[in-house]
């Protein structure tokens, strides 16, 4: 019964996780159409889109965080969940780094030929924040994944809208005074805030974890990268189809067409989120009366013997 509420739970929070963060898009959105321009937004899009190259040292292992520390976590192996997160932790954190570090100055030519002349002098100014953000973001979704394998999604999705409202907020708060870089500050402190907090409620659940990720076990990251390459290939389409949409847009239509493509992006992501959070909700609450009829028979049938 308490896996049924918890499921229950969960994907209610997936729900109504999905409506807010849609809710912040518009706002945060037309609030930077008004305060920004289009042109701005577009610059910032085009940005986020050529540092998001970087998330393939991800290597996948975000998705196998999720199922390995489901496994142990079932099997009560706190301890071999806890070194399963820390070796993740810390292999997307150096691998990541060191990506963006190698591709960084390639970034710089990128944008000078995607950017309008008079744009690149920003472009560069804000691009550090953006790599910053990206870094945070990954090591943070390693945390993320281990709340979904410990089945604590409902506690992720509280995180998640905690986050968007906070970048809102903070959006709203520095925009007016440093215009595109406050929005790039916003995000990264966004994206620390979140990751930090993650680790915090990830510890609560995985009482094994050390107060910093310093265990790395080779057996571990071996288990986890030979289960995640393979959907790889998929996930690399999938990463490197966005950012070059966007260059190619703002290269060829200018960077208010980057804009208008990046909120119409964004519309299509937050609807079929919905979508797909709905129908979770719909199949999780048919399991579970199932699950509960079947509960009962046997109960049932247990008296009559």
């Amino acid at each position: 019964m308490d896996n049924l509420k918890r499921l229950l739970s969960n994907a209610t929070i997936s729900v109504v996780q999905t409506v807010i963060s849609g809710l912040v898009l518009f706002l945060l959105y037309g609030y930077l159409i008004d305060h920004l321009g289009a042109e701005q937004l577009g610059l910032w899009s085009v940005i986020l889109a050529s540092t998001s190259v970087a998330r393939l040292g991800d290597m996948g292992l975000t998705g196998s965080v999720v199922k390995f520390v489901a496994r142990y976590h079932a099997l009560k192996d706190n301890e071999q969940a806890a070194k399963v997160v820390q070796t993740a932790a810390i292999s997307i954190a150096l691998v990541v780094a060191v990506l963006l570090l190698a591709v960084y100055s390639l970034l710089d030519v990128v944008l000078k030929l995607a950017v309008p002349v008079a744009s690149v002098p920003q472009a560069l100014s804000i691009l550090p924040w953006a790599v910053f953000s990206l870094w945070l973001g990954n090591v943070g979704g390693v945390f993320q994944s281990g709340l979904d394998g410990c089945q604590r999604m409902d506690i992720r999705n509280i995180l998640m809208i905690i986050g968007n409202v906070l970048f809102l907020m903070t959006a709203i708060w520095l925009v007016p005074h440093y215009g595109l870089f406050g929005l790039a500050v916003s995000q990264a402190v966004q994206a620390l805030l979140l990751m930090l907090a993650s680790w915090l409620v990830l510890r609560r659940e995985l009482t094994t974890l050390p107060l910093l990720p310093l265990y790395w076990s080779k057996s571990k990251f071996k288990e986890m990268f030979s289960y995640a390459v393979n959907f790889q290939i998929n996930s690399i389409a999938i990463l490197l189809f966005e950012p070059v949409t966007k260059l190619l847009m703002s290269r060829f239509g200018g960077l208010s067409s980057a804009a208008y493509y990046e909120m119409a992006s964004q519309l299509v992501v937050k609807l079929r989120a919905l979508l797909i959070a709905a129908n979770q909700r719909s199949e999780e609450r048919r399991v579970g009366k199932s699950v509960d009829l079947g509960g009962r028979r046997i109960i049932k049938k247990k008296k009559k013997k």
